[in-house]
C-alpha cells in the first residue's frame, strides 16, 4: 500500500455522463474521444467531487451548470499504508457526505478546503492564467500548498499579531486625538496664568481664592462621581434583569428527541438528558448572581446616599464662599474666575502629560510588536523559498522558480497613486517610483511627523513637490495603517528562451501561450503527490516540447503520482506509457464509455481519435521514409 491517496473509483448517476462508472489505476490515465464526448465533463466530476465550486471560474460553473447540476457523484479511494479509505458521496443542493469504507461518517470534515483529500485540477486556460498572474495570490498558492501546515500556523500566528497591532493602533488614536482637544482648550486657557499674576488680592482674597478653587475642583469631581455611581446602578440593574432572563430561557431549550419511533432514540434522549442538567445548573447559578446582584446594588444605594449627603455639603461650602466672593467685590470675582480658569488649565496640562507618557508607552509596544510581525512575516517567505527550491530540483533546468521577498508592492503602489491624484504633480509617475523605493514603515515615519526634507532627501523631488506630495499624503494616507502594509512575495517562474550554453530566463506573464504553459507544466507535475487532473495541457503547446518535457516529466513521476489527463495528443499516452485509456464517445444527449483499456486495447481508438486515423498514420510513416 502507499501512503499517498489515489482515486480508484467514480460513478455518476443522472446528467449527461448517467451511468458512468470507472476503475482507475494509480498511474497514469487518459481520456481520449471526439468533440462533444464529455472529456472535460468527467475531469469535472472528478475536481468537483473532491473541491466543490468554490471560488469557480465562470466556465467552470458553466459546464456544472449544464452537465452535472442533477448529478450525483459518488467516488471511492484506495487504502492507504494505514488502512483508510473513504467515500465521497454528492448530491444537488446537498452538504457532501464523506465516510469510511466500512460506513462509518465522518461529519466534522469540510471537504470543500481542499485539506483533507488534496487534489491538483487544472484546464490550459487556468495554467495560462497563473502564468499571467505574476502578482496575485494563485502563484503563492502553488508554493503554499506544499507546506500547508507550516504556512497556516504561520498565517494564524500573523493573524493574531495583526490583531494585537490594530488594537494598539487604536489606542495610539484615542490618545492623540483626545491630547488634540485638550490641546486646543491650553490654547484657549493660554493666559491664564499671567491674568492671575497680574490682579491685584489681599491676604483674605488669596483665602478665599484658594478655598474656591479647590471647591470648584471638588465641585466637579462630585459631577464625574455622581454619573459613575448612575451608571454603576444601571448596569447592575441590567446585568440582574438578563440574568433571570437568561435562566428563564435555559427551561425552554430544544429537545433533539422529537420522534419517540427514531432509531437514534438512546442517543438523543442522552444529549437532552445532559442538556436539561446543564440547563438547571446554569439556572440555578444565574439566580445566585441575580439575587447578589440586587444585594450589591441595595449596598450602594445607601453608599450613594451616604455621597450624596458630602456632595450637597461641599455644594453648601462651595456656595456658601461663592456668596463671600460676590459680597467682596468684582475684584475678588475676578480673582476667582481667573484661579478658576489656571486650575482649569493645570488640570489640562496634567492631562495632557499624562496622555504623552501613554503615547509614548504605546510606542514603545508598538515597535516590539512590529517586530514580531515582521519576523512571522519573514517565517513564511523562509518557507516559501525552502519550497521553491526543493521544486526546482525537480522541474528541470529550462524552468526557474524564485521567491522575491516584498516584492508584490501594488496595493502599496495604489495607496500613493491616490494619496498623489489632483496633486498636479510633474512626473507623476516618476514620483510615485521613487516613492515606492521607501518601506511602508520608512514612509510611515515620515508622513507621521511631516518630514518633508527627509522626503526631499530620499527621494529627490525637490522641495516644492515634497511639500504638495506630503500634503497628498497627509490627508489621505493613516500612517498607522501604512506601518504595517504587508507587503507580499512575488513568485517569479521563469523560462529558458535561449540555449543551454547561453540561458535567457524570462518571466512567464512575458511569454506567448504556449510558453507560459511551457514554463507553468512541468512545475503543476511535479510540486506534490496528490492526485492531477489536468484538461487538454496541450492546446497550447508543440509536440517537441511534449516529447522533450511532459512526457519525461510524466515517466518520472508516475511511480509517485496518480495522474489523469484529458489529451487530444497522442504522445502523452503511447510515450507516456499509460496505464489505462479511457474513450468517451457521445449519442448528442448523453456521453458514455465506448471502450477503457491498456494501450494495446485501445491501439485502434488512439489512431483514429489522436492520429487523425490508420491511411494518415501510414501516409506520414511513407513520407518520412520510414
Amino acid at each position: 500500500m502507499d501512503e499517498r491517496w489515489c482515486l480508484e473509483t467514480i460513478e455518476v448517476r443522472n446528467g449527461f455522463l448517467d451511468g458512468l462508472a470507472l476503475n482507475f489505476p494509480r498511474g497514469l490515465t487518459c481520456i481520449i474521444g471526439p468533440r462533444g464526448s464529455g472529456k472535460s465533463t468527467l475531469a469535472e466530476v472528478i475536481r468537483y467531487a473532491f473541491t466543490g465550486m468554490d471560488n469557480a471560474r465562470k466556465e467552470r460553473i458553466d459546464l456544472y451548470k449544464t452537465n452535472l447540476s442533477r448529478s450525483v457523484l459518488i467516488a471511492r479511494t484506495y487504502p492507504t499504508v494505514d488502512g483508510n479509505a473513504y467515500v465521497v458521496r454528492r448530491e444537488p443542493r446537498q452538504t457532501p457526505i464523506v465516510a469510511t469504507v466500512t460506513g462509518r461518517a465522518l461529519p466534522s470534515l469540510d471537504l470543500d478546503r481542499g485539506t483533507f483529500l488534496p487534489i491538483d485540477a487544472f484546464n490550459s486556460f487556468e495554467i495560462e492564467q497563473l502564468a499571467d498572474e505574476s502578482f496575485s495570490g494563485a502563484r503563492r498558492s502553488l508554493l503554499d500548498q506544499l507546506a500547508a501546515p507550516a504556512i497556516a500556523e504561520s498565517r494564524d500566528r500573523i493573524a493574531r499579531a495583526e490583531r494585537l497591532l490594530a488594537s494598539n493602533a487604536d489606542e495610539i488614536r484615542a490618545c492623540r486625538r483626545e491630547r488634540d482637544l485638550l490641546i486646543e482648550q491650553s490654547h484657549t486657557l493660554g493666559h491664564a496664568r499671567e491674568h492671575f499674576a497680574s490682579l491685584p488680592r489681599s491676604r483674605e482674597d488669596d483665602d478665599i481664592s484658594l478655598q474656591l478653587r479647590e471647591c470648584s475642583r471638588q465641585s466637579q469631581i462630585n459631577l464625574t462621581e455622581k454619573r459613575a455611581l448612575v451608571a454603576l446602578r444601571n448596569s447592575l440593574e441590567t446585568f440582574s434583569s438578563d440574568a433571570i432572563g437568561l435562566a428563564q430561557s435555559m427551561a425552554l431549550a430544544n429537545l433533539v428527541t422529537t420522534q419517540q419511533s427514531s432509531q437514534n432514540r438512546s442517543v438523543t434522549e442522552r444529549i437532552d438528558g445532559r442538556v436539561a442538567q446543564l440547563s438547571q445548573t446554569v439556572s440555578e447559578l444565574l439566580h445566585q448572581a441575580a439575587e447578589r446582584t440586587r444585594a450589591v446594588r441595595d449596598e450602594l444605594a445607601r453608599d450613594g446616599e451616604t455621597l450624596e449627603e458630602r456632595h450637597a455639603q461641599q455644594a453648601s461650602t462651595y456656595a456658601t464662599l461663592r456668596d463671600q466672593n460676590v459680597a467682596a467685590g468684582e475684584a475678588t470675582r475676578q480673582l476667582a474666575e481667573a484661579a478658576a480658569a489656571v486650575q482649569a488649565l493645570e488640570q489640562v496640562e496634567a492631562r495632557i502629560q499624562e496622555l504623552r507618557v501613554a503615547e509614548a508607552r504605546l510606542s514603545d509596544a508598538r515597535r516590539e510588536l512590529r517586530r514580531d510581525y515582521n519576523l512571522l512575516r519573514d517565517s513564511v517567505s523562509a518557507i516559501r523559498v525552502r519550497v521553491a527550491t526543493e521544486l526546482q530540483a525537480q522541474a528541470g533546468h529550462n524552468v526557474r522558480i524564485r521567491v522575491r521577498r516584498n516584492a508584490d508592492r501594488l496595493e502599496y503602489q495604489q495607496q500613493i497613486a491616490k494619496a498623489l491624484h489632483g496633486q498636479n504633480l510633474r512626473q507623476h509617475d516618476a514620483i510615485i517610483e521613487a516613492i515606492l523605493k521607501l518601506r511602508p514603515d520608512e514612509l510611515s515615519q515620515l508622513i507621521e511627523h511631516r518630514n518633508e526634507d527627509e522626503l526631499d532627501r530620499l527621494c529627490e523631488i525637490g522641495p516644492e513637490r515634497a511639500h504638495r506630495v506630503m500634503d497628498g499624503l497627509r490627508s489621505t494616507i493613516d500612517a498607522l495603517a501604512l506601518e504595517t502594509l504587508a507587503l507580499d512575495d512575488e513568485i517569479s517562474i521563469e523560462l529558458n528562451v535561449g540555449s543551454i550554453a547561453a540561458p535567457l530566463f524570462r518571466d512567464a506573464s512575458q511569454l506567448s501561450r504556449g510558453q507560459k504553459c511551457t514554463a507553468l507544466l512541468p512545475l503543476l507535475l511535479a510540486r506534490r503527490d496528490v492526485p492531477l487532473v489536468i484538461d487538454q495541457p496541450e492546446d497550447n503547446l508543440d509536440n517537441h516540447f511534449i516529447f522533450n518535457t511532459v512526457v519525461d516529466t510524466i515517466l518520472r513521476v508516475k511511480e509517485k503520482r496518480q495522474m489523469i489527463f484529458i489529451t487530444h495528443n497522442a504522445n502523452i499516452p503511447v510515450l507516456g506509457d499509460a496505464d489505462l485509456v479511457v474513450v468517451l464517445d457521445s449519442d448528442g444527449e448523453k456521453g458514455f464509455v465506448r471502450k477503457a483499456g491498456s494501450l494495446d486495447e485501445c491501439r485502434r481508438e488512439i489512431i483514429d481519435l489522436l492520429e487523425g486515423g490508420e491511411d494518415a498514420f501510414d501516409r506520414r510513416r511513407q513520407r518520412y521514409g520510414r
